[in-house]
């Protein structure tokens, strides 16, 4: 049962964030087989009405059925009543149809109407949060530290979007502990080597500077010296990651060496 279940899990990073006079939402299009990617092109984001969008993390077939439910649903109150839908009635129209029968779904309900841009967050069971920007899916913590490091109240369309586009990216680019993704692990480096070079890099974003500081580096001064060094340019964003590379190899290099040491007095205590 576990692995017919694992095979349609959408491993999801959804986000909606509200801005002056709107909202802006996004989702990834990855469905998970484990930790194996093996659909690139699932959609997980969904117009259910002219003012109101949903947004999926779970099994895709509850997603799926869930959003076909709800557009059928808001069409038919815009039909009955001539006006759109607010987006608390659609969030409260979704908490009543998972309250009868929970779905394994996490879902957003965002929207603009009279009251201005808003998002509801909704879990399987039907509660429904409101608040000024949410994340969902696996690739949710991830998300949460740029949006709580960036988001503004009344910030503008642009910097929504923006700020959107960073926490995705930031979630997509998880895993910085592995070789294979601190390559392309989210950092606080410029655009291009010669902007680097001018304006420096912010260790504070940069996912290896944070890997390092946190696990992998116990000394205080060498951490001072590359933090300085990134601060200036002298340091590449490339150069920090193959740095917490190194590092990370050779904690986990010595993690082996101490599970072999102790591994004696793991048998003795079950003998």
């Amino acid at each position: 049962m576990e692995e017919g279940l694992s095979a349609v899990k959408t491993g999801t990073s959804t986000i909606g964030i509200t801005f002056k006079g709107g909202v802006v939402v996004g989702a990834d299009h990855r469905a998970t087989m484990g930790h194996f990617v093996a659909n690139k092109s699932v959609q997980k984001l969904f117009k259910i009405g002219d003012n109101l969008a949903l947004t999926t993390a779970g099994l895709v077939g509850h997603a799926q059925s869930l959003a076909r439910t709800l557009a059928a649903e808001v069409s038919l109150f815009e039909l009955r009543r001539g006006d759109s839908m607010t987006v608390r009635g659609a969030a409260t129209l979704t908490a009543n149809i998972l309250s009868g029968r929970p779905h394994w779904v996490q879902l957003l309900i965002v929207g603009v109407d009279s009251d201005g841009g808003s998002v509801y967050s909704i879990d399987s069971a039907g509660g429904s949060i409101p608040d000024s920007y949410c994340a969902t899916g696996s690739g949710s913590p991830y998300m949460y530290g740029v949006l709580e490091d960036g988001f503004k109240e009344n910030m503008s369309r642009d910097d929504a979007v923006a700020l959107a586009a960073r926490s995705l990216s930031a979630s997509a680019q998880r895993d910085a502990a592995s070789e294979k993704k601190i390559k392309k692990s989210f950092s606080g480096g410029q655009a291009t080597v010669e902007e680097h070079r001018r304006l420096g890099g912010d260790p504070d974003k940069d996912v290896a500077y944070q890997y390092m500081m946190y696990f992998f580096e116990e000394d205080d001064s060498f951490l001072e010296e590359i933090n300085q060094g990134y601060r200036s340019g002298k340091i590449l964003a490339g150069e920090m990651k193959q740095l917490c590379i190194e590092r990370a190899t050779e904690w986990l290099g010595n993690l082996s060496e101490k599970k072999d040491e102790t591994s004696h007095l793991v048998e003795r205590f079950f003998e």
